[in-house]
Parts: C-alpha cells; sequence; structure tokens
C-alpha cells in the first residue's frame, strides 16, 4: 500500500511540474505581449484592409487582443460602425485609429460575418 502511495505521489509531482512548466510558457508569452504594446493605448488589437464593397475587413486578429477576447471578432468580417457611426468608405487606416485610445476608452465595434444572414454581431471594449 506504501509502494501504491508513493506512485500516486510521484504522479501529483509529475503534474505540477508539467504545469509550472506551462504556466511560465504563458507567463512569457503575456510579457512579450506586453513589451510590445504601448502601455497607455489601448483598442481591439487587428488588423484590416479594405474590400471591392468600402468596408474595412479584418485581416488579422492579435490571439492576446480585445477582439480574440470577445469570441466574435474573426478574419473576414465586415467592421460595419464604431461608436454608432457608419465607416462605409473610410480609410482603414482612420478605421483603425477610431477603434483604439488611451486607457479608460469606451469603444463599440460593430461587424459582421461575410456571407450571414444574421444581423451585425456588437463588441464593447471599455
Amino acid at each position: 500500500e506504501l509502494q501504491n502511495a508513493l506512485k500516486e505521489e510521484q504522479k501529483d509531482v509529475k503534474t505540477l511540474k508539467e504545469l509550472l512548466s506551462r504556466q511560465k510558457k504563458i507567463a512569457n508569452l503575456v510579457y512579450a505581449v506586453l513589451k510590445k504594446v504601448p502601455h497607455d493605448t489601448v483598442g481591439f488589437a487587428l488588423e484590416a484592409e479594405s474590400n471591392a464593397e468600402g468596408f474595412a475587413v479584418v485581416s488579422k486578429v492579435d490571439q492576446f487582443g480585445s477582439a480574440a477576447m470577445s469570441l466574435e471578432v474573426q478574419v473576414g468580417d465586415w467592421i460595419t460602425n464604431v461608436d454608432g457611426k457608419s465607416v462605409h468608405g473610410c480609410a482603414v487606416a482612420d478605421v483603425i485609429d477610431a477603434l483604439q485610445g488611451p486607457i479608460g476608452t469606451h469603444v463599440i465595434l460593430e461587424a459582421r460575418h461575410p456571407n450571414s444572414k444574421d444581423p451585425p454581431y456588437v463588441v464593447s471594449l471599455a
């Protein structure tokens, strides 16, 4: 019985070591991301390009940014409104600028998935 208890203890120690190793990797990733992001700016952390219809289309979503954390914003989505104002026909750089600001900025992004009959979704950043 003592041997079984020791084997279980060894398994638990191995599991804890694996968890600590994962935590260190995650901490290193978070640190690397924080070093890249200006600490006085917040935003949705996405990139976009324009399409033929005049909308900004999400081309990249930073995996650690607010857009990704919303679990809604996806590559290919059409950005339709920012803070209740249509961005149809706006320069992509202006749309991206409108999606970020100083800490404390409140931004509402409205977008839709391409080829979807669903109404646009809304994601808020506060």
